[in-house]
């Protein structure tokens, strides 16, 4: 069975000891937090990892605006964009601000993006319940009062986006950048 978007919610609210809701949208306290919180999470979770149903290849020209200062060219990052995975030649001098990369690179950059994906039924069911453990950490408080629910709901967050992780770099070998101490905090 696929997931979809309002199964994930009522994973997140019967893992809360709640009743499932019919629709994000419904008129419920129970609606009305998971869709206040449900995209950001999403995106959140996505960003966590290089989810083969996330992943972008692309190559890009250098913008026609050039940055004021500090390089001299910048590449806009596609719509939807998340996280940057792998960027080619990957050993040059970057950063991303602002929607670019900027560097003093001047050729054809080819990117491999984590982009954001709305659709349900192409994530992994491991996907959907790490997804749903996240939602349910974040609404457990405000429906139950429990610390305790909010903190077991953390572990087992903890527990499937890690066997998510796993299961997905099993399926697609993804290399993604590897920067030491310095380079990131030059970043």
């Amino acid at each position: 069975m696929a997931l979809t978007d309002v199964g994930i919610a009522n994973s997140a609210l019967i893992k809360c000891g709640s009743d499932p809701i019919s629709s994000l949208t419904q008129n419920t306290r129970r609606a009305e937090l998971i869709n206040a919180i449900y995209t950001n999470l999403r995106n959140e979770v996505q960003s966590a990892h290089p989810w083969s149903f996330t992943l972008l290849r692309d190559t890009l020209a250098p913008s026609a605006d050039e940055p004021d200062w500090g390089y001299d060219y910048a590449y806009d990052l596609p719509n939807g964009w998340l996280t940057l995975w792998t960027l080619d030649p990957n050993d040059i001098d970057y950063v991303v601000e602002n929607e670019q990369i900027l560097t003093n690179e001047s050729t054809e950059l080819d990117v491999l993006i984590g982009i954001v994906n709305t659709d349900p039924s192409s994530w992994s069911y491991l996907f959907g319940e790490s997804l749903a453990w996240r939602i349910a950490a974040e609404i457990g408080y405000a429906l139950t009062q429990s610390i305790n629910l909010v903190e077991s709901c953390h572990k087992m967050y903890a527990k499937t986006i890690a066997e998510a992780r796993w299961k997905d770099s099993i399926d697609s070998q993804v290399k993604v950048l590897e920067t030491d101490k310095w380079t990131n905090s030059r970043r």
